[in-house]
C-alpha cells in the first residue's frame, strides 16, 4: 500500500506535562514480625497448631462433651436399630449379601465378558446340591465369585456409589 504525498506536519503538539503530587504521601514501612516468645498471655502465633488429645483440647474431658457423646452414639444406636426393624419388612439383607460375594479377579473376569461376550462360551450356571437342615438334598446356585455367570449387584452398584 502506497502513501500520498502529504504536507508535512509543521504544528508543534503541546508539550507533555506529568502531574506534580500536591501534598506528601508517606509510604509505610514494613517490619519484621516479633520475635518469638516461650510463653504469652495469648499463646505463641507462629507455633504450630495442637493435636487432637492435647491438654489444650481441655474441652473434650470436659462432662458435658462427653454426656454429648454417650447422646450423640446412642441416638446412633436407635436409629440403627430402626432402620433394620422397619426396612427388614421389605428388604432381607441375608438375600442381598449373595448378589455382592465378589471378588477382584470376578469383576475383571464379568468386564471381559461384558465387553467381549463372544469370547464366552458356557453362558449356563453352576450349582450345587447340599443337605438341608430337614435331611432334604437341595440344589443351589454358587455365589458370583465362584461363578462369572452368576447375577450380581456390585457391577451396577459401583456407579451409583461411586461417582465423580
Amino acid at each position: 500500500m502506497q502513501r500520498g504525498n502529504y504536507p508535512p506536519n509543521t504544528a508543534a503538539s503541546p508539550p507533555l506535562h506529568h502531574p506534580v503530587p500536591q501534598h506528601h504521601v508517606p509510604i509505610p514501612v514494613m517490619h519484621s514480625p516479633p520475635p518469638l516468645q516461650a510463653s504469652s498471655a495469648y499463646g505463641n502465633a507462629y507455633a504450630p497448631a495442637p493435636a487432637v488429645g492435647h491438654p489444650a483440647y481441655g474441652f473434650l474431658n470436659d462432662p458435658t462433651t462427653q454426656m454429648a457423646f454417650q447422646v450423640g452414639g446412642r441416638a446412633t444406636e436407635v436409629a440403627g436399630q430402626y432402620v433394620e426393624q422397619n426396612l427388614g419388612k421389605y428388604l432381607q439383607v441375608s438375600a442381598l449379601k449373595h448378589y455382592f460375594n465378589v471378588s477382584n479377579g470376578y469383576v475383571l473376569q464379568k468386564l471381559g465378558l461384558v465387553l467381549f461376550p463372544w469370547r464366552h462360551k458356557p453362558w449356563s450356571r453352576s450349582g450345587s446340591q447340599r443337605t438341608g437342615a430337614s435331611g432334604q438334598t437341595e440344589g443351589y446356585f454358587l455365589p458370583p465369585r465362584e461363578d462369572i455367570n452368576s447375577p450380581d449387584m456390585y457391577i451396577p452398584g459401583m456407579p451409583l456409589v461411586v461417582h465423580a
